[in-house]
């Protein structure tokens, strides 16, 4: 893939837009409730809200997951048991609501298919992404057409790397896919992630989320 689309590609990613877009929602929601009694200034300032969120977000999709009860469940460590009952690793369950991951629009071109993604720690407070991770890969994931139908999967730590840098990273992954995708719209199951630190074997981090991304023709 020519390295001017990539660097476009990663460069629709900006999670900067998001909270301004939610600012601006939350700052004309606030004016509105001010002067209720003023519905037809109510109607054009909602239009205008609705409108600049939507130009915001035309370019980026955000990764999300539907938690099973209303608090959100909080991530642990747990161990990996041989069969005779010795300890020989360590997973990280339920990072679902620790990780927000964001994706920009996927590109087929030069005989494969690449697709710009975002990790955000929304807590570097605590274990493992205060310390223990100082990069980021991703892990198992499937690929759906607009039917529901797989028309991808991997499993294990991919290869692109994204470094962390105040607890975000970027990287463009690679789909392994014997053809290219059509033009058209797909969604990414993600069931885990990788955080990588020098010196130490990986950790893998368990969830799931769920996106809806755009193949450009």
């Amino acid at each position: 893939m020519k390295k001017e689309t990539i660097s476009e590609a990663i460069g629709g990613i900006s999670m900067r837009h998001i909270r301004e877009a939610g600012d601006c929602a939350v700052a004309e929601n606030t004016d509105l409730k001010s002067r209720a009694g003023k519905r037809t200034a109510f109607g054009r300032k909602f239009l205008r809200v609705a409108a600049a969120s939507a130009v915001l977000m035309a370019g980026i999709m955000v990764c999300v997951s539907t938690p099973a009860v209303a608090e959100p469940i909080k991530g642990y460590f747990h161990d990996i048991m041989r069969w005779d009952g010795a300890v020989v690793g360590l997973v990280y369950e339920n990072a679902t609501n620790e990780i927000q991951i964001d994706a920009g629009k996927a590109v087929s071109e030069d005989g494969r298919t690449v697709l710009p993604l975002s990790f955000t720690l929304l807590d570097q407070t605590k274990e493992p992404y205060r310390r223990a991770m100082e990069e980021i890969a991703l892990g198992d994931y499937r690929v759906l057409d607009p039917s529901g139908n797989e028309v991808i999967a991997a499993s294990g730590q991919q290869e692109e790397i994204g470094n962390l840098e105040g607890g975000r990273a970027s990287l463009v992954q690679t789909f392994d896919a014997p053809e290219l995708l059509a033009a058209g719209k797909y969604t990414l199951v993600i069931e885990s992630v990788y955080g990588l630190k020098k010196a130490e074997q990986p950790l893998r981090l368990e969830g799931h989320w769920e996106c809806v991304f755009t193949v450009e023709p």
